[in-house]
C-alpha cells in the first residue's frame, strides 16, 4: 500500500495542483449585446454561439436572443498551474456568431493577450451592439460587426 503513496500524490498534483495552486485566469469576459439589423430593430430568437481556444483546446457555448435582441453570455475563467509560478504571455482566440436565417455571422473575432476580466475592452465591460446582416470587417471593436455600447 505505502508503495502506491508516490503515485496518489503525483495525480493529485497533475489532477489537482492548478484548481488547489494555480493562478485564476479569465478567457473570455463577461458579454452583454444587442443583436440589431441595419434599420437597428432587435433580433429575437437568434442563436449566438461563442467559441474560445486556449493552449489548443476549442471550447464553445452558446445562447439565445431575447425578444429585445438581447443575448448575455458568462464569464469563462480556469485557472493555470504554470501561470502562477512563470510569466506568461497569454494567447486566447475568441470568436462570437449569431446564427440567422441566412447562416452564421462572425460578429466578434478577437484575440485576447491578458487574463485580466475585461482587458478586451481596456478594462470597461463588454457591453456591444452587433449586427446580424453585415459582413465582418474590422470597422468596428475587432473583426465582426459589434460596436461599443456607451452608456447614456
Amino acid at each position: 500500500m505505502w508503495a502506491l503513496l508516490p503515485v496518489v500524490i503525483v495525480a493529485l498534483l497533475v489532477w489537482e495542483a492548478p484548481v488547489a495552486f494555480g493562478k485564476k485566469v479569465v478567457l473570455f469576459s463577461e458579454v452583454y449585446g444587442v443583436l440589431v439589423d441595419a434599420s437597428g430593430v432587435p433580433q429575437p430568437d437568434i442563436r449566438i454561439e461563442r467559441k474560445w481556444v486556449w493552449r489548443g483546446n476549442e471550447n464553445s457555448d452558446e445562447t439565445v436572443t431575447g425578444k429585445d435582441g438581447v443575448f448575455r453570455l458568462p464569464e469563462i475563467g480556469d485557472t493555470t498551474l504554470l501561470g502562477s509560478i512563470l510569466p506568461e504571455s497569454p494567447v486566447v482566440g475568441q470568436d462570437i456568431f449569431a446564427h440567422g436565417s441566412d447562416g452564421a455571422v462572425n460578429i466578434w473575432g478577437a484575440t485576447k493577450h491578458s487574463y485580466d476580466a475585461n482587458s478586451e475592452m481596456e478594462g470597461r465591460p463588454v457591453r456591444l451592439s452587433c449586427r446580424i446582416d453585415q459582413e465582418p470587417n474590422a470597422d468596428g471593436l475587432y473583426w465582426g460587426t459589434c460596436i461599443e455600447l456607451k452608456d447614456d
